[in-house]
Order: structure tokens, then C-alpha cells, then sequence
């Protein structure tokens, strides 16, 4: 390892609900540095921690902190978030649980005890070419199944049992440590009664809460948001005279616990709370609920022809099929090609492909956003060479020295864009003059 800092091992899934948990980085980092999990732990602690907050310095390196401390903020694992951020030079803050520091108390039983994961995300990860990692999602109790798949969690390896806890990492994230099995194998196939219906509850709220989230900075929640939220919603009731409806929903004792109790409420209570009243969790503890929008009166609608109310007939989509088509177009095209026009060829919307490929969507966004721009530096390079080279070449001298000439003849030439080409010729002749 370098003397003063890790590899820039890059933090997976970032600003995405599908953000890799901060015990998964550190273990993929140890593996890919070739040490224990906790000599790593202590090399970036050593070598760090005179980069972060001083309040840091009074805590010492855990001798050893298990897979569930390492996703709550405690103090801690705060001071591990601000360590590897300096060590590999990057913000890790969105692989920790940080919200729980702000609107939520202290919220047990509400994370599994070690890792868990979904094999058909691994199997995607890797027809995709993406390294294999825990999602920060799957650490909460609440989430049953892969809210993309819809297929049950696993916690240790169906073929040797291992929980994949171990501090000593002797295979990649995505191999069982102890056996080397792929952790993309079931070792019984999924029946379709596995399968969990889209209306099951395996936690959509927190589904949604982690996508409200990835879109927010960090620490942006107000201190006591649900209790803001809680009297909000409560004078919007009491100006329309309808306290009672409201204490049908919450009733007066719950909220009066909440909103005037010495301590912040728990994430299962929030949810039972934000369930309730019928707004999401994020409304709820960033003490916006009541600006949400409100149902409407019945009143108000106007009569629809018959069929407007009918439901589509769902299309069912080949998800391996299009995934293939999407790497074969990667791969035949020279050039990088965007999003949209890759959902074109597929054939599916943007939308669709945003969902359930995450990582392919931002990784292709990125490399079309960088290709584009280096397109734009070749000709920005272009106009200012043709431009200096019509005043000084001689393949020029027989024209007029001018700019309005100059433009003219290179704009015939070369075909560059209008302001791009007047800017460099302008360059170029105050140059000279």
C-alpha cells in the first residue's frame, strides 16, 4: 500500500438507490489491497485521521466493528466515513444509513446482522461487466426481496453457509470466501411461487425512501423533520376543521408522543406513521408532508368516456433478451452512443432502462457526457489551428488578411460551427494585430 493513501477504488452505485454500503467497500478494498480487513481499518485510520475533524482524533481505531455498526452512523463508523473519504479522495458519506442521525432515533432490529444479497443482481453485475457489491438496501431488515427482481434475499451461501463476514478476504465480493462459489448461484433454482407479487409488502417505502435520498446531499434532513411534519399537517386539519379526521389517522396520544416526547421516534414507527397518514417516508422526515398533494374531491372530475379507466394489458419484457441486445450494441458501435438512442434500438423507454439497469445507465450517460466533450475540445483545437495558419501560411497569402475572409474560406473548408470559428479567428487575429 502507498505511504500516504489507498487505491481510488471507486464507491459503486453512488447517488443511486442501488449505493454499494460502506462495510462492502471495505472489504472489496482489503481485497484488492491484499490485507485483512482490519489491518486496512488501522493503515487508513494511522495515516487519516490527522486529515479529518479533530473531534475524530479522540476516538481510537476499532479493534473490531461488525458488519451492521459499520452501515449505522454511530461515531465510529462516522469517523471511518471521513477517513477513507480522505484516504481514496472521495465522499463515501451516501454508504452509510446517515439519515437515522437526523430525523430518526435509534431504530433496532431495523438492520440484518451481517451481509445479504440478491444472486440475480450478481449474475446482472457480471453479464454487465460491473464488479460485484452489497447494496446499502440490503443491509435493512424491512426489504425482503430485490425490489428489481423481486426475488428473495439470501444471507449466507446455499452451498457452504458461509455469511461472507469474514475479516480475512482471500476472494472477490462477488465469490463465497470460504467455498469460491459464485454468490450469482442459487442452489435451487427460483420457482415462480418464490417470486414475490408487486403488491407484497417487502418494504417498497424504503425502496423509495433510498431513491429520495440519492437525490438530496447528505445530512440535508432537518433535525426533528417528522415532528415539523406531525404539526404541519396538524394545523392544515384544524384550519378546515377537521381534527377529527385527522385523529382517526394518528390518534391524539400517538401524536402528542411525537411531536412533545423527549425522544425521536424509531424508522418502524416512522414508517407506520408516514404509512397512515399516506405520505412517503422522505415527506414525512423532511417536514414537508403537508406541501404534498392532497387527494382530490370527487366533485372536481369530469366524466370520462368509457375505456379511459380501463387498464393496459402489461407487456411482459424479456429482461436477459434486451440486456444482450444493449451489450451488442455497446460493443459493435466505434463510438459511444446515448442513452436514448440506445432505448430506441431496444426498443424500450428510457425510463424502463433507467430502472433496471442503474449502473449501465449512468456508466454509458458518462462515457457519452465525456466523448462529447472531448469531440468539442477537437474542434475547439481545429478552429484556433486553421485560424492562425490562414495569417501565417502561405497557401493563404493570395487572400484577404481580413477576419470576414478569413471566416468565409476556412468556414467553406472545414464545415466547423459558426461561433466556434469566428471566436478562434478573432483569437487569432488580435493576436497579430
Amino acid at each position: 500500500m502507498s505511504a500516504d493513501l489507498l487505491f481510488p477504488i471507486e464507491l459503486l452505485g453512488n447517488d443511486s438507490a442501488d449505493v454499494e454500503s460502506l462495510p462492502s467497500y471495505i472489504h472489496r478494498c482489503a481485497f484488492e489491497h491484499g490485507v485483512y480487513v482490519g489491518e486496512l481499518i488501522r493503515f487508513a485510520y494511522k495515516n487519516g485521521i490527522k486529515h479529518v475533524d479533530d473531534t475524530h482524533q479522540e476516538i481510537g481505531p476499532p479493534k473490531y466493528i461488525k458488519v451492521p455498526e459499520l452501515v449505522r452512523p454511530e461515531r465510529s463508523t462516522r469517523m471511518l466515513v471521513d477517513v477513507f473519504s480522505y484516504m481514496t479522495k472521495q465522499s463515501l458519506g451516501n454508504s452509510v444509513l446517515w439519515f437515522i442521525n437526523n430525523s430518526l432515533g435509534r431504530s433496532r432490529n431495523e438492520i440484518v446482522k451481517g451481509f445479504r444479497w440478491c444472486p440475480e443482481c450478481f449474475s446482472e453485475m457480471g453479464s454487465l461487466e460491473q464488479e460485484p457489491y452489497f447494496k446499502l438496501i440490503w443491509h435493512m431488515t424491512s426489504v425482503k426481496a430485490c425490489h428489481i427482481h423481486r426475488t428473495p434475499l439470501i444471507e449466507k451461501c446455499e452451498f457452504c453457509g458461509c455469511d461472507q463476514t469474514s475479516f480475512k478476504k482471500q476472494r472477490a465480493v462477488g465469490l463465497c470466501q470460504r467455498c469460491g462459489k459464485s454468490l450469482s448461484k442459487r442452489k435451487h433454482a427460483i420457482t415462480e411461487e418464490q417470486i414475490y407479487n408487486s403488491w407484497d409488502d417487502i418494504g417498497l417505502d424504503m425502496v423509495r425512501l433510498f431513491k429520495d435520498l440519492s437525490s438530496v446531499p447528505i445530512n440535508s434532513l432537518p433535525y426533528g423533520g417528522i415532528k415539523q411534519s406531525l404539526e404541519s399537517l396538524y394545523d392544515v386539519y384544524w384550519k378546515k376543521d377537521c381534527e377529527k379526521d385527522f385523529f382517526r389517522l394518528l390518534s391524539k396520544n400517538e401524536m402528542l408522543a411525537v411531536v412533545f416526547g423527549p425522544n425521536k421516534v424509531s424508522l418502524k414507527t416512522a414508517r407506520k406513521i408516514a404509512y397512515r397518514l399516506g405520505v412517503s417516508l422522505f415527506e414525512l422526515m423532511s417536514g414537508e408532508a403537508a406541501k404534498t398533494n392532497e387527494v382530490l374531491d370527487k366533485r372536481m372530475f369530469c366524466k370520462l368516456p368509457i375505456g379511459y379507466l380501463e387498464p393496459e394489458r402489461k407487456v411482459k419484457k424479456d429482461h436477459e433478451k434486451i440486456l444482450k441486445h444493449i451489450n451488442k450494441l455497446l460493443r459493435r458501435s466505434a463510438t459511444p452512443i446515448p442513452w436514448r438512442k440506445i432505448s430506441e434500438k431496444v426498443g424500450v423507454s428510457v425510463g424502463y432502462l433507467d430502472y433496471r439497469y442503474p449502473l449501465l445507465a449512468k456508466d454509458v450517460k458518462r462515457r457519452y457526457e465525456n466523448y462529447i466533450q472531448k469531440e468539442r475540445l477537437k474542434k475547439i483545437y481545429t478552429a484556433q489551428k486553421v485560424a492562425m495558419q490562414y495569417f501565417f501560411d502561405e497557401k493563404y497569402s493570395g487572400q484577404a488578411q481580413s477576419r470576414k475572409q478569413a471566416y468565409r474560406v476556412l468556414r467553406a473548408e472545414t464545415g466547423l460551427p459558426k461561433f466556434m470559428l469566428k471566436k478562434a479567428i478573432q483569437n487569432a487575429y488580435a493576436a497579430i494585430h
